[in-house]
């Protein structure tokens, strides 16, 4: 890994947030009804991560509820970081910011992700033999 990344807030347009193609995440009926009332109860208190490249990196589900619920036009704050992050480390932040919650696509993590990469940042060995 390049020198450590530092973060800084920026305003984006929704519409120009590009998923990643290799987001693994998904997220169920329940969950997005309750990430849906959070966001309309107390706002936006967790941060669409972004490259430089406005490739997200964490927040997919949020940046898709807030384009469902405010629209593409719509700013937003984003953690951008202060260079461009290789693929390498686009992947890896992107599991290590959502290991602790949520449902995974493992069809899409066996697609795009190592098996030992996962296991070193954070997916149980339990989570993998489901393969």
């Amino acid at each position: 890994m390049e020198k450590n990344i530092k973060w800084h807030l920026e305003s984006r347009r929704l519409g120009d947030l590009i998923p990643a193609p290799w987001n693994a995440r998904k997220i169920s009926r329940f969950g997005k009804s309750w990430l849906k009332e959070s966001v309309n109860s107390f706002g936006v208190p967790r941060l669409i991560t972004i490259n430089q490249n406005n490739h997200i990196i964490g927040g997919h589900q949020l940046c898709s509820i807030l384009i469902q619920e405010h629209g593409p036009d719509a700013m937003v704050e984003v953690l951008v970081a202060d260079r461009l992050l290789s693929e390498a480390e686009h992947k890896q932040l992107s599991v290590k910011l959502n290991v602790s919650a949520g449902e995974w696509d493992t069809e899409m993590l066996g697609k795009h992700f190592e098996k030992d990469e996962l296991l070193d940042w954070g997916i149980s060995e339990k989570m993998l033999k489901s393969w």
